[in-house]
């Protein structure tokens, strides 16, 4: 019994999340101010997902990752675009239909 369970919680640690590391920032896009977290995988170094709130001319909330990779947020006259770019490891961000604005990006 003692050997079963000890399979068990070994099987679970293994298949468990990967340990990540947050780091945060705050950037200005335009009258939009960006403050929000990147979750980075400490095995592979990877981007996990990218989360913050909005604020300025357009305020709300966001979560992007592998599978949700875009989000707009609209203010009464100003749309912001966040797209996640998994493959060259960075968030970017546009304003209004503006020239996109790197947020963060994997040093």
């Amino acid at each position: 019994m003692k050997t079963a369970l000890l399979a068990a919680a070994l099987f679970l640690a293994l298949c468990g999340a990967a340990p990540a590391t947050d780091i945060s920032f705050i950037k200005d896009v335009g009258a939009a101010h960006l403050a929000g977290t990147v979750e980075v995988d400490d095995s592979s170094g990877d981007i996990v997902s990218v989360s913050g709130e909005a604020s300025g001319a357009v305020s709300g909330k966001y979560r992007l990752s592998q599978v949700n990779p875009d989000a707009q947020i609209a203010g009464a006259s100003s749309k912001l675009a966040l797209h996640f770019d998994r493959r060259n490891q960075q968030l970017t961000a546009q304003l209004d239909g503006g020239d996109p604005v790197t947020v963060w990006e994997k040093p």
